[in-house]
């Protein structure tokens, strides 16, 4: 893999955690020690490539984040790394359209990720009715990795389920081709247990945030109806949770995603006007509504 990184980290910890990932990773890095050096140090990169690691420092957030938008500017990508979270430095990022962030402690393994998903820029290419598999396992260890540093960095964490029910693969990958542009850098699409389902995991976003994020893919979903992609009759299911107000484990959020999805599908007026035809089937239907 073709990369190179240029490093500013003034915390020693912090700097030698980062500079082992990126040994591991096999990347050629340059360090930079003040921010006077960055321009003499950004002509020793040639290829286009490349990465910025920056410590976010905090001792003039302005001034900081005027100098992080000059380099996005220049064309690098940029992660930067926060010692506390706040809702104003995520918001802040993405309006500069920094590519990633993270809050301390950090940990080698999701960096890896992060640098690896930046520099090699892979797609996922699902044809007609295929997608791309994840294991229970490995979905259960993906989610729990985002609660363990939610919980570390004390930052909110919340999710939405979508499903597709039958629509096509070609045109789930084209919808979140789209969807991404309107999602956060930090914003994650992972595969879940059923076919056409899918997690969206939302770092950095809290409850009272959550319903501008399904409100996103419901909107998007009735453009796609609009434009002819897709056909008008075609259903998108969505629902959020948040971590803490809605559930403490992968467990908990996951079940209760899935019981939410399968409600709205039922409260869904195509299968009401079926329901009210058969009694056995209207009395679960009514029952419903005792959850609220």
């Amino acid at each position: 893999m073709d990369g190179k990184i240029l490093l500013f980290i003034r915390d020693y910890q912090l700097k030698r955690k980062i500079i082992n990932c990126v040994a591991d990773l096999g990347l050629p890095f340059v360090e930079c020690f003040e921010q006077e050096e960055l321009s003499f140090k950004m002509q020793l990169f040639k290829d286009s490539n490349k990465l910025y690691i920056h410590e976010f420092l905090g001792k003039d957030d302005t001034k900081e984040f005027e100098h992080l938008e000059k380099i996005k500017d220049k064309g690098w990508r940029i992660i930067v790394v926060f010692h506390k979270y706040s809702i104003e430095y995520i918001d802040r990022c993405q309006e500069i359209k920094i590519d990633d962030l993270m809050v301390e402690p950090i940990e080698v393994a999701p960096l890896k990720n992060k640098i690896t998903t930046i520099l090699s820029l892979p797609t996922i290419n699902l044809e007609e009715d295929e997608r791309v598999d994840v294991e229970t396992n490995s979905l259960k260890d993906v989610i729990q990795l985002e609660i363990n540093r939610a919980e570390r960095g004390k930052y909110d964490l919340s999710f939405v389920m979508i499903d597709f029910g039958s629509v096509p693969g070609k045109i789930q990958n084209s919808y979140f081709a789209e969807l991404k542009k309107l999602l956060r850098e930090t914003d994650v699409i992972l595969n879940a247990k059923e076919k056409n389902t899918y997690i969206l995991v939302c770092p950095f976003t809290p409850k009272n945030f959550l319903v501008e994020v399904e409100n996103k893919v419901r909107y998007l979903f009735e453009e796609e109806k609009r434009q002819g992609r897709v056909s008008s009759m075609t259903k998108l299911y969505a629902y959020g949770l948040t971590l803490g107000q809605d559930g403490l484990t992968f467990e908990d959020i996951y079940t209760r995603l899935s019981e939410s999805i399968h409600d709205s599908k039922l409260l869904d007026q195509s299968i009401v006007q079926d329901l009210i035809k058969t009694p056995e089937k209207l009395k679960v239907y009514k029952s419903l509504f005792k959850r609220f």
